[in-house]
């Protein structure tokens, strides 16, 4: 969820909603209605809020990952101790290099100017930039 995104949308149906409360009477008029959901300031805000939660949940899936996006890469790695293998993940902060949806191929730039490509696992929220799992190194 994207709180910025349900932030700017909450307070531009608020607004809305505020223009539509006080142009009720009139609209209910030309409309030969008695009382319609206009009439009614709290029923209208908690829609404003309903929406404004909708878009923020739904802003990162419907734009994705683009380039220049902010994104961290997490790379497989092995270290080898004497006869032993351990195996880690690495993390950092990367550039996209290409647009991309959730599951879908991306490329990316790494921080020491090497190309890399992965798949997005997680899309980008308020605190956190979209996850790739890195593939390839190039």
């Amino acid at each position: 969820m994207n709180f910025s995104v349900t932030l700017r949308a909450f307070v531009l149906l608020s607004a809305l909603a505020l223009v539509l409360f006080g142009f009720g009477a009139t609209i209910n008029a030309a409309l030969g209605l008695g009382d319609s959901i206009v009439s009614h300031f709290w029923n209208m805000e908690a829609l404003a809020l309903a929406f404004a939660l909708i878009a923020g949940y739904a802003f990162p899936h419907v734009r994705g990952v683009r380039k220049g996006d902010s994104v961290v890469a997490v790379l497989p790695s092995v270290q080898y101790s004497g006869n032993e293998a351990v195996a880690f993940m690495k993390s950092g902060f990367a550039l996209a290099a290409s647009d991309a949806r959730k599951g879908g191929r991306i490329r990316i730039s790494l921080p020491n100017h090497r190309e890399a490509e992965g798949i997005v696992t997680e899309y980008a929220s308020t605190f956190s930039p979209a996850v790739v799992d890195v593939k390839e190194v190039g």
